[in-house]
């Protein structure tokens, strides 16, 4: 009887560790992750997470869009903005990540009075269009499966002498719109190296900041583009700028975005490593 208890006691821990073991069988709930490859275009969500290196609550902020990002895939392209007062460098924090872009923005939404928040395609959200972290997620939840009216393709050519990048943003049309657009063109650098303050936790000296801004090859909301097209319109734009020196050319990323001039929605983004 003793050993009847123990193989039961044993075949009790067993079935309940094996419950614990995610089925390898399960399928993969992939209802809100986009592909871009598919074969039609998709809604991209440009996702502006504004933070500083000497915000504590920041990486929290990053660590929601990273999850964001995970569950919506190819619909989200995330920026990370260096703004504000606690952007500002110091003897422990010597870099200085904050752009010209970046500090109009702010200037324009008042943004780095509250840090973190976040911009969502620039447009509101339950009357709101600066954003907690909290309710980022939420938003996307309402935009992604939204079909998109434009589809943007961006391509690049590095010259590795001249350091110099030749930029292509071509926007197919999908719908017939009757307002004016500006075409905007951004730099980013992931996976940078550098202090990062956390609540209750000692500076984070090797913190990764991710998607990081490092500059606006337009302005900040964009040159202009058209004033109205019609579906199946193809509308380019090219841009030559200079890799600078503090960049790291393996990490680079150009994202595009076409907005409505007057409200400065974002209607598409697409965002694509630089080709080498």
């Amino acid at each position: 009887m003793k050993i009847f208890k123990i193989f039961i006691a044993l075949l009790f821990a067993f079935i309940i560790s094996c419950n614990n073991i995610e089925d390898p069988l399960k399928p993969i709930d992939n209802t809100t992750c986009g592909d871009e490859n598919g074969t039609l275009p998709i809604r991209k969500i440009l996702v502006e997470d504004y933070t500083a290196h000497k915000c504590v609550f920041c990486p929290l902020a990053a660590n929601t869009l990273e999850e964001i990002k995970d569950k919506y895939c190819d619909h989200i392209i995330p920026i990370g903005i260096h703004v504000g007062y606690l952007a500002e460098p110091d003897d422990e924090f010597q870099n200085d990540f904050r752009t010209n872009t970046g500090n109009e923005l702010d200037n324009y939404y008042n943004i780095s009075a509250s840090l973190p928040k976040g911009l969502i395609n620039r447009t509101k959200y339950d009357g709101n269009i600066l954003l907690s972290s909290n309710n980022w997620a939420s938003f996307v939840n309402t935009l992604y499966s939204v079909k998109p009216e434009i589809d943007i393709t961006v391509e690049s050519m590095y010259d590795e002498e001249t350091k110099k990048v030749t930029t292509t943003i071509s926007a197919e049309y999908l719908a017939n719109i009757n307002s004016n657009m500006n075409v905007g063109l951004y730099v980013t650098e992931d996976s940078i190296i550098s202090p990062q303050k956390l609540v209750g936790s000692p500076t984070i000296e090797d913190y990764v900041h991710r998607h990081m801004l490092r500059k606006s090859i337009t302005s900040a909301f964009g040159d202009n583009f058209v004033s109205s097209a019609n579906f199946g319109d193809i509308i380019e734009k090219e841009y030559t700028f200079s890799v600078e020196n503090e960049w790291n050319i393996n990490h680079l990323e150009l994202v595009a975005f076409i907005s409505n001039t007057e409200t400065k929605e974002i209607i598409q983004a697409e965002s694509e490593p630089l080709e080498k």
